[in-house]
């Protein structure tokens, strides 16, 4: 696309109306903070490179993607890496969990995206490791042991063997251990959650109250440490509904909101934990009450509750997000939303099918990444097709999900642009 000849896109391309085909879109000058609408061009001719380690530019923003894997046609995903939850680099950005052509655990070299080796008698299940404070470590969980893995040669050491359990779990759902390795929220036998301090290798307080997975989504601590987050299946403003926020001995603290949704942790402009989330519908008492609405991408500040608009949206769209960034650059997460049933040369809105940074001040300048191409497939899992994505600590190299509108899921990776210098 020759960008001497684009000019400004019409109104009709912002309100997301008809248009006639995502070629003949006009882009705005600076499209990757610009807030209009933007189909991405040859969406249904756009093929990726064929080859492991080749690149294409993303023909709207620039940003030079690689392709890490090729999945074989009797393997159409590569699933594994799910959600955003867990953070797959270690602590330095050196390795990143992830599964080969065969499905096999494998770990990748986090700045070229080379495989470094496979890891032979590790279950690679996202749910069932987390990288450790030294990168060149990770914990698991086996049964009732929990342990400690050395990367390079797959050896280990039990930290902690759970008599009064036959297995320990995930605590319901995929969340990460808090940003400094230290707390991760597990269950015993599906009955009873709790906090382990992997430092001082000790079992904190079991959850007051008979956990049933069922009922409850999701749950884990924050990017902090210092909060467990539980989510509800059951939707409302009575207690055990919603979103739920307690401290690590289970004291309830708030409600943080009355729906159950994706979630991701970082922090704000004053160092303020918060939750981020979309307003979802239903709750208008809710989201009236801050400005915000259905769909709109917010902040609720742990302490108090306080809800901050962070990315308003034309219009919902499924989104998931990620900020295991938050060492080096705290002030943002990452928001990769989708397509699902929007069709360029139909109907688009702002921001679908890309990954786009979102600062959580408030100040909504944000930047967008690229378009991931990922979209839902007759005949294929949401879950297969979903463009799930991980940030590295270093908050520079994104590994993100994609189907690229093909019949396969693999992997691909890219770096994300320097910011500009404060002026």
């Amino acid at each position: 696309m020759n960008r001497s000849v684009l000019t400004l896109l019409t109104l009709a391309l912002l309100a997301g109306v008809p248009i006639a085909a995502a070629d003949d879109v006009l882009l705005p000058d600076d499209p990757a903070t610009s807030t209009a609408c933007i189909p991405p061009p040859d969406y249904d001719t756009f093929a990726p490179p064929a080859e492991v380690g080749a690149t294409y530019t993303d023909p709207v923003f620039g940003t030079e993607v690689m392709r890490v894997t090729v999945a074989r046609e009797d393997r159409r995903t590569m699933a594994e890496v799910v959600n955003s939850e867990p953070c797959y680099f270690n602590g330095d950005g050196s390795l990143f969990f992830g599964a080969d052509e065969w499905g096999k655990g494998c770990l990748y070299d986090g700045r070229t995206g080379e495989v470094v080796r496979q890891l032979e008698g590790v279950e690679l299940r996202p749910w069932h490791i987390r990288w450790s404070d030294d990168p060149d470590y990770f914990y698991q969980y086996a049964g009732n042991e929990l342990r400690r893995v050395n990367a390079r040669d797959l050896s280990h050491e039990v930290l902690h063997t759970f008599d009064e359990y036959a297995e320990i779990g995930p605590a319901g759902g995929e969340g990460d251990v808090d940003d400094a390795c230290r707390y991760w929220l597990l269950d015993g036998d599906g009955s009873e959650m709790f906090v382990y301090d992997l430092v001082q290798r000790e079992k904190g307080e079991v959850s007051p109250f008979a956990v049933d997975f069922k009922a409850i989504d999701y749950a884990t601590v924050t990017s902090s440490g210092e909060y467990v987050v539980v989510l509800w299946r059951d939707r409302g403003f009575e207690r055990y509904q919603g979103i739920e926020l307690y401290d690590r001995d289970w004291r309830f603290l708030r409600q943080l909101a009355p729906w159950c949704t994706h979630i991701e942790f970082g922090f704000d402009e004053n160092g303020d934990e918060i939750m981020v989330t979309p307003a979802d519908f239903g709750f208008t008492e809710f989201t009236d009450a801050a400005g915000v609405r259905p769909g709109d991408i917010i902040s609720v500040r742990l302490k108090d509750g306080h809800i901050r608009a962070l990315l308003t949206m034309p219009k919902w769209c499924h989104s998931m997000y990620s900020s295991c960034n938050t060492w080096t650059t705290p002030g943002y997460v990452y928001v990769s939303f989708t397509d699902r049933d929007f069709d360029p040369t139909q109907t688009w809105f702002p921001y679908y099918g890309e990954i786009v940074e979102v600062p959580t001040d408030g100040s909504q300048q944000i930047r967008r990444l690229l378009h991931h191409r990922s979209r839902e497939l007759e005949g294929m899992s949401q879950k297969a097709t979903q463009p799930d994505f991980c940030i590295n600590r270093q908050g520079d190299v994104i590994f993100f999900k994609s189907n690229q509108g093909q019949r396969r899921t693999d992997l691909y990776m890219f770096q994300v642009p320097p910011r500009p210098s404060p002026e």
